[in-house]
């Protein structure tokens, strides 16, 4: 490097040391300054050449340079020496650790702007703090897996909304929306006249606060879902002819959470009163409560028709809607609808079954069902007669749960779990018809049970029906032939075969009869 050059450098080099390797935690010595410049910037100085640059710049008072000065170790120093040395130097900077955290992840996880655009902007910022805050900051590898916008020009739409802001004109914009088939794409008919008058982040989303020139309605339009933005030469409309004339830009977005475009209401509502926080969470403070009653509070406030329509929606299980009548017939309407498109399936008439049988008779009978999910909402103790056929995604443990249990029928559906029916004290008859079971010798110990079942086709053997004594047994011909049935029957167990036709006939209201 040019000598001369390089002596012009050293000022600015130092002050870019004490910017990266230096903080309150993280002081420097003058002898480690001159080593940095050596090996950052091939620059070779003295130590006075070091210190003469620090007081320069500590003299601006412009860069929060702090130290700590000591007496030299002489008790007179020599011509030209200063009488004092300057030592644990370091940069005060513009952001503490905590800033420097908070304003990353808030760029990080901002969803308005590309993972490229996060991470330029993060590089910005690390120039306001060490190297040593910089690199506790460990979230930036995850820029490219937070949900956000695939499109660049967010800051060429904020860049023209500034321009018409302050010019005080209207706007034309051009919206795009998502296609399954093509992602984003511009909607035919969808560009409009606002005037434009915040710029402001809510929801996790940059919206542009603006009023609509055709409907005269202020709306929020999402800035990453904003195709094209153009400039006219019409003046747009004074902010005081719009509802901003009584309110600040707080006040709106509190009445106007979603930032739906509608009038406003007054309304009135029923809130449980340890779900408050998320009442003020949603709309501030601005409401008064009028009653207390048993643990519930009655609301009164003043919001977006639209924006309390959908926190009413989705609070349904705290909130509800007492004035005005009109949008709680509203909410009738759309939750009715909600159990009509949500009571359908085959999933929905299980769980209906379900319900049903904890709620009346006990007999549960299902047929043909993905039970994935749903045998665990079944209540213990109460069911009586269970008839399983040709289901799937079966969970066999709640009969673990249910001593109450009178017959059970398992039909082409795996059940290999005969202890679960231990603790059923009063279980009658038990019938297993291609389940796969691999072991009986459990029903022995059930001293209610009278009648069991057993048809499995493909099976070479069941291990366990010697243990079934006192039993009345039903065994499929195919599979009787494989056991010594007048041995079995010499055990004390009663053993009828049958073919699988009549196998099938058999009811658990006929079992006791054969």
């Amino acid at each position: 490097m040019n000598t001369v050059r390089s002596k012009k450098m050293i000022i600015v080099c130092i002050l870019e040391i004490l910017r990266k390797y230096s903080d309150e935690n993280h002081r420097l010595k003058q002898r480690e300054i001159v080593d940095l410049l050596d090996r950052e910037y091939g620059i070779t100085v003295d130590r006075k050449a070091v210190q003469r640059n620090l007081r320069d710049l500590i003299e601006c008072d412009e860069f929060g340079i702090e130290y700590v000065e000591i007496p030299r170790g002489s008790s007179t120093p020599r011509e030209g020496e200063e009488s004092s040395i300057m030592t644990q130097i370091y940069m005060a900077h513009d952001l503490t650790d905590s800033e420097f955290q908070l304003l990353t992840d808030s760029i990080l996880f901002s969803r308005n702007i590309t993972a490229s655009q996060a991470e330029q902007l993060i590089e910005k910022i690390r120039h306001s703090v060490s190297t040593y805050t910089a690199e506790k900051t460990k979230q930036i590898h995850l820029s490219k897996t937070v949900s956000r916008t695939a499109e660049q020009n967010t800051f060429l739409n904020i860049e023209k909304v500034r321009e018409a802001l302050e010019g005080k004109r209207q706007i034309r914009i051009v919206s795009r929306k998502y296609c399954w088939d093509d992602g984003f794409k511009t909607v035919p008919g969808e560009s409009k006249i606002v005037t434009p008058y915040y710029l402001t982040a809510t929801n996790g989303f940059y919206y542009l606060i603006c009023l609509n020139e055709e409907t005269k309605e202020t709306e929020g339009i999402r800035i990453d879902r904003i195709e094209e933005i153009v400039i006219t030469t019409e003046a747009g409309t004074p902010l005081q002819e719009t509802e901003f004339r009584n309110t600040t830009l707080d006040r709106y977005l509190r009445t106007h959470p979603f930032l739906s475009a509608g009038r406003m209401v007054s309304a009135s509502l029923k809130i449980a009163e340890n779900a408050l926080s998320d009442l003020f969470d949603t709309f501030g403070d601005h409401f008064t409560v009028s009653l207390v009653d048993s643990g519930f509070l009655t609301i009164s406030l003043r919001c977006g028709e639209e924006d309390l329509f959908r926190w009413a929606l989705l609070h349904s299980d705290i909130a509800e809607i007492l004035a005005p009548q009109y949008l709680r017939n509203r909410l009738r309407t759309e939750t009715e609808n909600l159990w009509k498109r949500y009571i359908t399936t085959d999933e929905d008439q299980v769980d209906a079954i379900i319900q049903s049988t904890s709620d009346r008779n006990g007999n549960l009978v299902i047929q043909g069902r993905d039970l994935t999910g749903q045998m665990e909402k079944i209540p213990p103790n109460t069911l009586h007669h269970v008839d399983l056929r040709r289901n799937t995604g079966c969970n066999m443990s709640f009969l673990k749960e249910q001593s109450e249990l009178v017959s059970l029928t398992v039909f082409n559906q795996p059940f290999n779990q005969p202890e679960l029916l231990l603790r059923a004290k009063k279980l009658q008859s038990v019938r297993l018809i291609n389940t796969g079971i691999k072991d009986v010798s459990v029903l022995g110990r059930i001293p209610t049970l009278q009648d069991i079942v057993l048809s499995e086709r493909d099976a070479e053997g069941i291990p366990g029906i010697e243990n079934l004594k006192g039993k009345h047994v039903i065994l499929l011909k195919q599979f009787a032939i494989k056991q010594d049935i007048q041995a079995l029957m010499n055990m004390g167990i009663d053993i009828k075969v049958m073919s699988h036709g009549q196998i099938i006939g058999v009811t658990r209201e006929t079992i006791h009869k054969l």
